[in-house]
């Protein structure tokens, strides 16, 4: 008898490991649309509805109170697996999970910016390729640190995915990988609060340390002059006369003589 149950063990044990292999990640389609309309109604208007849908004799409404508690639950569940996986480096393992996320806009865009980063930075031009870039697509950027509460600030840490993202494609700014300075302007066109003042920081940063970057990429980043003159002239305010100058001599030293642009990268560090 011993010797049956070790054989239905060796045999079905694999079989079941499989199926939770399988359904490991699996996010429901549509579930990021099913939170956010949730959200948009608030606990008000669903208890309204509720109460109205019950007076007139129906059934339970759908905007049930506990609803976006349980789809917060199927996430959290999602960033454990997910961060579970990266800290093992199965890359396998990573691209099953992603497909069982595919069917969730949410789930897709952590899946990227995680298998972007499990692959070691290496494939830039896909993940600025897939970058959001429509304020649909932004809005979900915003809330996916929400989305993901400590676990995603444990997956991605210091302040979670959404930071992460910005970080990452602030980094490819700096590399003058192409797309990367539209895409982050674009993006820190929609910020607001206090992702728009990380951004301005990150701007600010920029302009003083990365001089060569701003000459290199002046027919792209003079698109952005307005934003770039208000950070110029924030940064003046906050660095002391010695650290301006230093950075003044650094935009003459990439500054060839028979560049035409080199005026106005000159007036836009002096805040003109």
């Amino acid at each position: 008898m011993r010797a049956v149950l070790a054989i239905l063990a060796a045999v079905l044990l694999p079989v079941l490991c499989a199926g939770a292999d399988v359904a490991r990640c699996r996010l429901s389609k549509g579930l990021y649309e099913d939170r956010l309309a949730l959200e948009r109604r608030g606990p008000a208007d669903s208890a309204a509805a509720e109460g109205a849908l019950r007076l007139a004799g129906g059934g339970a409404s759908t905007a049930d109170p506990g609803k976006l508690q349980v789809i917060d639950q199927e996430y959290r569940r999602f960033f454990a697996e997910l961060a579970d996986i990266t800290v093992h480096n199965d890359t396998a393992a990573l691209e099953a999970c992603c497909e069982q996320a595919s069917p969730d806009r949410a789930g897709v865009l952590m899946c990227q910016l995680a298998t972007f980063l499990a692959g070691g930075r290496k494939e830039s031009k896909t993940f600025l390729e897939l970058f959001p870039t429509g304020r649909k697509e932004t809005a979900l950027l915003w809330d996916l640190d929400s989305i993901g509460g400590a676990q995603g600030r444990t997956l991605f840490p210091p302040k979670g995915p959404s930071y992460k993202l910005i970080d990452e494609l602030f980094l490819l700014v700096l590399d003058e990988r192409d797309q990367a300075i539209p895409k982050y302007f674009n993006l820190a066109s929609q910020a607001t609060g206090e992702a728009a003042r990380y951004m301005d920081e990150q701007i600010k940063l920029f302009l003083r340390e990365s001089p060569a970057v701003v000459v290199n990429q002046w027919l792209q980043l003079r698109r952005y002059r307005p934003k770039l003159k208000t950070m110029a002239l924030a940064m003046q305010k906050s660095a002391s006369a010695a650290e301006i100058q230093k950075v003044m001599r650094a935009v003459r030293t990439f500054c060839e003589k028979d560049n035409p642009d080199c005026p106005d990268i000159l007036k836009l560090y002096a805040g003109k």
